[in-house]
């Protein structure tokens, strides 16, 4: 964390904000305030007498105890603590009582102020925000420095502080061991104070007390080892001179008081140490004796019973612990011993041999109960063995195996149901068999610790138990692949039936052969037909994934191969015909669509045609208009609009003409007698009306002839009379010019005349 905030101080001195100082130096006075003496001020702290015993869930206070009071925070609850305790916690205000509060000392420092003369720079213009590049790198190296020192100081520091806790555990360890010391030795002394008297009568207890004493002695040597191992572990200069030297303090209690132990030994009279070891030994030879009788008290067989076996074993644990005490027996000995010799030169070469013969003893005892436990845990491990061997040969034989056999034929395998049940129950016994896998692996392990303790031939049912093991597992393997197959055979099976089930419900569907009566009828079938179409296409995946999954049973040799063969070979044939019977139908529900077009065309045409006819016979019924010019123009006029109405409707006879052709070539399903008949009424209707309109444009020529001619004979009779008119004028030329003029005129009019006699006899 420190070492990322000096980065960030780099990286904020990089910043250069450039700036031209004119330094100025300048001396001025400053007072540095220097903390050189000290005060004491006294704090006062409440405290709260405990009344009576009070306990929370995580505090506890008895009476008697004094508590710091920090608040009374209601009237019925204050809150305290304990001293030297940052933990807070509340008590009823009646159940204390507030006392005498704490005294504290604390030191109060007292500033005095020196006078001192400080060097200032100043600059004309202010400060930039950073110093300069050589300023910052000067920094930037002090900053370093002062942070390595101070990684270095924390190093120290911790490894002195860890330095001072190994002092004040050695120091502990040595004043416990030191006081310890104290007392035995003052019990010694004590001992050897005795006068002659006391030493007759008491010789018994003395006896006793030595060998406490001496069993002591040998328990605290760990104690005194313990020391010595923490004086030589510390490295530190400033600690180890003073350990080494309170470890020979330590070194030089320890000797004087064994010192005083044999002292007190030599002056005990009536039990010498001789005596004293005569008679350990005698004890201890009895104890070991009678040990070893125990240890070879057994029989070589322990029958088939495990139990008996496992208490034999358990006998033979306790007579194990029973020989801790002969070991402890054995080492206050070897310090008897070495007291003797010291005490007694002579008795050296008998206390050896007595110590040789007891060793070889404890060791044929030690020998005998090793042998003995070696011999029972190998009757217990064969025990262990038959006995699970023969447990898991009776489940494999008498549970597993009547699980695994199955009839192929069995209709609950083709039941989807009960083919669930059965797998669950399957794979809840592959549950058990891998239990077992522990249980067979341990008799392994455990047999093969026995192979080399136990005849082979006797070790040989845990082998033929595994390979029965290996054969109801493979057993099992099979019968899942068996399941397996099942379990796909009734998918398949399952999905061919509901197959079934939609052809079934679409060749129903196809079985309504309904044409309609009308346009709108067989528009709506046909878009029912097409719903149908997109629904039967939407199906194709479903039967070609139905396909892959039987061609993949097949490929992995179902039992079933026969049933999904037929089954596929079923559906493929149904779904043709399905689909060719659908294809039927939109070919008829086409066909009829154009037939009722056709015919709606047809009738519409046929109307039409009518409906013009009746238009052209109205236009020359009423013979007396005929006479009227307006009337006449009006009419003609009237049946040109008519006469190219016919024309441009020719098209759309000939379409239906066309398109009955093409239906009558087309289908088989319409009648060829309905669209023949269909077909003569519209071209007789055709030649009907057309016959009409000829005869009436007949008609209107010879009216429009009469009528020309009429207003010829008209206009020749006015422009007669107007010639008679110019001809009976008196008027009389005055002058040579107007002379010619009237002949010119004169000349016309008989040219005129000339022409009207011409027209009117043509």
């Amino acid at each position: 964390m420190i070492n990322s905030d000096v980065e960030s101080l780099f990286l904020l001195g990089a910043q250069q904000f450039s700036a031209i100082d004119i330094p100025i130096d300048e001396q001025s006075n400053k007072d540095e305030t220097i903390n050189n003496d000290e005060t004491e001020v006294y704090e006062k702290i409440p405290q709260v007498y405990v009344l009576y015993d009070f306990k929370d869930k995580k505090f506890h206070v008895k009476k008697g105890d004094i508590l710091l009071l920090i608040a009374k925070t209601t009237t019925e609850w204050w809150k305290v603590c304990r001293e030297n305790m940052p933990d807070e916690f509340y008590v009823p205000s009646n159940y204390v009582k507030e006392i005498e509060p704490k005294i504290i000392r604390k030191p109060l420092p007292q500033q005095r102020k020196l006078s001192a003369i400080v060097k200032r720079r100043h600059s004309k213009r202010r400060l930039s925000i950073a110093y300069g590049a050589d300023t910052v790198e000067q920094r930037k190296l002090l900053i370093n420095t002062n942070y390595k020192r101070l990684v270095e100081l924390c190093k120290i520091r911790r490894k002195s502080l860890e330095d001072s806790v190994k002092m004040f555990s050695f120091n502990s360890e040595c004043d416990a061991f030191e006081n310890w010391l104290n007392d035995m030795e003052n019990a010694i002394e004590k001992s050897m104070n005795l006068n002659k008297e006391q030493q007759n009568s008491k010789s018994h207890d003395l006896s006793k007390q030595f060998e406490k004493m001496i069993t002591d002695l040998l328990a605290n040597r760990s104690r005194l080892d313990e020391i010595n191992k923490m004086a030589n572990e510390m490295n530190s200069s400033m600690y180890k001179s003073v350990m080494k030297k309170r470890k020979e303090q330590i070194q030089k209690k320890w000797d004087q008081v064994n010192f005083l132990q044999k002292q007190l030994g030599k002056n005990i009279e009536g039990l010498t140490s001789v005596e004293l070891f005569d008679a350990a030994c005698t004890e201890t030879l009895e104890r070991i004796n009678d040990k070893l009788e125990k240890v070879n008290d057994y029989c070589s067989d322990v029958g088939q019973d495990l139990k008996t076996a496992q208490a034999l074993q358990r006998r033979h644990e306790n007579l194990e612990r029973e020989l801790i005490p002969i070991t402890d027996s054995l080492k206050k000995l070897n310090i008897i011993s070495e007291n003797v010799k010291s005490s007694y030169p002579l008795e050296k070469s008998r206390v050896d041999k007595r110590l040789t013969e007891l060793k070889q003893l404890w060791e044929r005892l030690k020998k005998c109960s090793d042998e003995k436990r070696s011999w029972l845990d190998k009757m217990i491990g064969l025990q262990i063995v038959k006995n699970s061997t023969n447990d898991i040969n009776a489940w494999l034989s008498g549970y597993a195996k009547p699980l695994l056999q199955y009839d192929p034929n069995d209709p609950s395998f083709k039941n989807v149901e009960s083919l669930e049940t059965i797998i669950k129950e399957h794979n809840d016994l592959l549950v058990d068999i891998k239990g077992k896998s522990n249980d067979i692996e341990d008799l392994r392990n455990l047999a093969e610790k026995l192979k080399n303790q136990i005849d082979p031939n006797q070790l040989e049912i845990v082998n033929e138990m595994s390979q029965k093991y290996e054969q109801i597992y493979q057993e099992w393997i099979e019968k899942t692949n068996f399941l397996g197959q099942c379990s796909d055979l009734n998918s398949f099976n399952q999905e061919a039936d509901r197959i079934d089930t939609i052809i079934n419900s679409d060749l129903t569907f196809l079985e309504f052969d309904d044409v309609g009566n009308s346009c709108q009828d067989i528009y709506a079938l046909i878009k029912r037909h097409e719903r149908f179409l997109d629904t039967l296409n939407a199906q194709d995946q479903r039967i070609y994934n139905f396909i892959d999954f039987g061609d993949k049973l097949i490929q992995n040799n179902n039992f079933g191969v026969e049933i999904i063969k037929d089954r596929q070979k079923k559906i493929i044939e149904r779904r043709k015909m399905l689909k060719d019977k659908a294809f039927l139908r939109q070919k008829v529900l086409n066909d009829a669509r154009v037939y009722h077009e056709i015919r709606n065309d047809a009738e519409e045409f046929l109307n039409w045609c009518q409906n013009k006819r009746k238009q052209v016979k109205d236009l020359f019924d009423d013979r007396e208009n005929l006479r009227n010019e307006a009337e006449i123009k009006r009419k003609m006029k009237k049946h040109q609009t008519i006469a190219a109405e016919v024309r441009a409707h020719r098209v759309q006879m000939e379409k239906i003409l066309n398109d009955l052709v093409d239906l009558n070539r087309n289908s088989h399903l319409i009648s060829a007698n309905e669209l023949d008949e269909i077909e003569r009424k519209v071209k007789e209707e055709w030649i009907n009306l057309n016959d009409l309109i000829e005869d009436n444009e007949k008609l209107m020529s010879q009216i429009c002839g009469k009528m020309e001619r009429k207003k010829s004979f008209q206009m020749m009779e006015n422009r007669i009379d107007e010639i008679q008119v110019g001809i009976n004028l008196d008027e009389l030329p005055t002058d040579r010019r107007t002379c010619k003029k009237f002949l010119q005129k004169n000349k016309l009019i008989e040219k005129e005349l000339a022409a009207l006699e011409n027209k009117v006899d043509n």
